[in-house]
């Protein structure tokens, strides 16, 4: 008796279940595919249903970490700044292509350890950059979620990696080999890196994207 009541109580949940999950094909909307929207369009290039082209102006702090001299030293923040404008090409809801121009300088400084550095002080630094890349841009957010057109979503977290290439002038001054002197005759070290083939370099990042209007989105990279 206790057997037949339990396996009328679990008949009805199994046969829901079972009736949740079906999958419907049909060509008719709403359906499965549909996430329940009747309100179906297409959504690619052709249709033209989003804005495929865009414009991104950017800047913020730059530092230099993994070198000699760096951005951080002496507890102390040596500032930077980066800016950026970028040609977007949106090619589908993951992924777009963008060519970016970016111009900034770093400040840097360091002290060698032991003798070496007791004599030549507290080196300091400077450098100035241009660079120009092909960034791909992947739409983390509509890959990992079922995108519809019900639902109002504002936030989306973005990768980004590509190639580029960048010239950049660098100084370095300290109180003894890097200096200007006559006697002994001395100067600073100065580096000229030429926009060449020398020059390539690649460059990875995330950002996190929030969607004002149509035409405006604001992002933190």
């Amino acid at each position: 008796m206790k057997l037949g009541l339990f396996l009328l109580a679990t008949l009805p949940i199994a046969t829901y279940a079972q009736d949740s999950i079906a999958v419907n094909t049909s060509d008719q909307y709403p359906n499965t595919f549909s996430s329940g929207s009747a309100n179906i369009q297409k959504f690619d290039n052709k249709a033209r249903r989003f804005n495929d082209w865009s414009i991104s102006v950017g800047g913020g702090a730059a530092f230099m970490m993994n070198s000699d001299l760096t951005s951080f030293y002496d507890k102390k923040v040596n500032w930077g700044y980066n800016t950026y404008v970028s040609i977007d090409k949106q090619i589908s809801h993951t992924f777009g292509i963008s060519l970016v121009y970016q111009r900034g300088e770093t400040n840097q400084k360091g002290m060698q350890e032991g003798a070496r550095g007791l004599v030549a002080g507290v080196g300091v630094a400077n450098t100035k950059y241009n660079q120009i890349a092909v960034l791909g841009d992947v739409n983390l957010s509509n890959l990992l979620r079922r995108v519809d057109n019900k639902s109002p979503y504002r936030w989306a977290l973005h990768g980004y990696g590509g190639l580029g290439f960048q010239n950049f002038n660098t100084s370095s001054h300290d109180n003894d080999e890097f200096r200007w002197s006559t006697t002994p005759r001395r100067i600073p070290l100065f580096i000229d890196q030429k926009l060449d083939i020398s020059s390539l370099y690649y460059q990875f990042g995330a950002g996190l994207k929030f969607n004002v209007s149509k035409l405006i989105d604001i992002e933190a990279r």
